[in-house]
């Protein structure tokens, strides 16, 4: 078993350690083993610590490792003791509403909620209160204040400031009021700011280079050239030097100048004259004959009913409905007048 003896010396750049290693036996006589001589250098010392490893003794049988850390004095701090305490030098107590923390060679207070202030003397009127978070909260002597973002007002600022007001958004546009500001949902065809500009829809378009493009809202038109038609001009007239007419239901010819005869195949049974429309035919019917072709007879032609009672034609006869007070196949019997019969 070995004994060690250390010794230790401060100078100005540092502190110095001698490490002697001793035998210890039955001989009367300390031998010295090995002997460790190791210095910690001042600049590189702190509070952090500082180990020096695998140091190796005068005469080589061993090695060792040392630690060594500063401790700094009763009010100073810093990683070399550097810097006075002035929180416990000049015993600030940030007036019990936050804590001192040391920075430097100077202080300052972290205060507790609800306090502000250098030393945390003054009541934070501004805690808790955000202003809606639409603007700043400023504490003033007895209360706070709020400076509002634009676009917003009232104590809390918790009002939006109708930026539509009197705002007018052209041809029947939507005013749409935003933060600090506004936009108009223009009708159709209408854009801009207030939706003063009529789009213009001739933008690109040429009518095919056939004509000239008129803007109007939300549409165009074109006015074509000589020997061109068609919304976009794109029809030539003389393209082959002849054209085809689409006639209308009731007419025909090159130019539809005809009047189709629709009586040509219709001879109304017959029994009637046929006169001739656009597209369509109507029948005359010869008494007694009726119906939209005369295929039908009027039994009541001729027959009033004595002028008594309303005549209905059926299918192959006739019937008289009498007014009240006559009766008969012609309504000619009185009721009223028994043994009078009209002729």
């Amino acid at each position: 078993m070995s004994r060690l003896i250390i010794f230790s010396t401060f100078f100005q750049d540092g502190i110095q350690f001698y490490v002697g290693v001793i035998d210890q036996d039955d001989d009367d006589d300390d031998d010295l083993v090995d002997e460790f001589a190791i210095e910690f250098s001042r600049n590189l010392l702190d509070s952090t610590g500082l180990t020096l490893s695998g140091v190796r003794g005068s005469n080589g049988y061993g090695s060792i490792r040392l630690f060594a850390m500063v401790y700094c004095a009763p009010m100073y701090h810093g990683n070399k003791c550097q810097f006075i305490n002035v929180c416990e030098r000049d015993a600030i107590t940030c007036n019990g509403n936050g804590v001192c923390n040391a920075l430097s060679n100077t202080s300052t207070c972290i205060c507790n909620s609800g306090f502000t202030g250098e030393n945390c003397e003054l009541i934070d009127y501004c805690f808790e209160q955000n202003c809606n978070q639409n603007g700043v909260c400023t504490n003033e002597d007895s209360s706070f204040s709020c400076t509002c973002n634009p676009g917003f007002t009232g104590n809390n600022c918790s009002i939006n400031i109708n930026d539509c007001e009197g705002i007018v958004c052209n041809e029947n546009g939507q005013c749409v009021d935003e933060t600090d500001g506004y936009r108009c949902e223009c009708a159709t065809g209408f854009s801009g700011l207030n939706c003063t500009i009529n789009i213009d829809e001739c933008d690109g378009q040429n009518c095919s280079g056939n004509g000239e493009c008129m803007d109007g809202i939300n549409s165009y038109t074109c006015v074509c050239g000589a020997g061109y038609t068609g919304d976009n001009c794109t029809i030539n007239i003389n393209e082959i030097n002849s054209y085809s007419c689409v006639c209308i239901p009731g007419f025909t010819g090159s130019n539809c100048e005809i009047n189709f005869d629709d009586c040509a195949n219709q001879d109304c049974n017959e029994v009637g004259s046929c006169i001739d429309g656009i597209n369509s035919f109507e029948c005359e019917c010869n008494p007694p004959f009726t119906g939209s072709l005369c295929e039908g007879v009027d039994y009541c032609y001729g027959t009033n009913c004595n002028g008594n009672g309303h005549c209905i034609s059926e299918q192959t006869n006739f019937t008289c409905q009498c007014n009240p007070g006559f009766t008969g196949e012609l309504c000619s019997v009185d009721i009223q007048s028994p043994g009078i019969e009209l002729n």
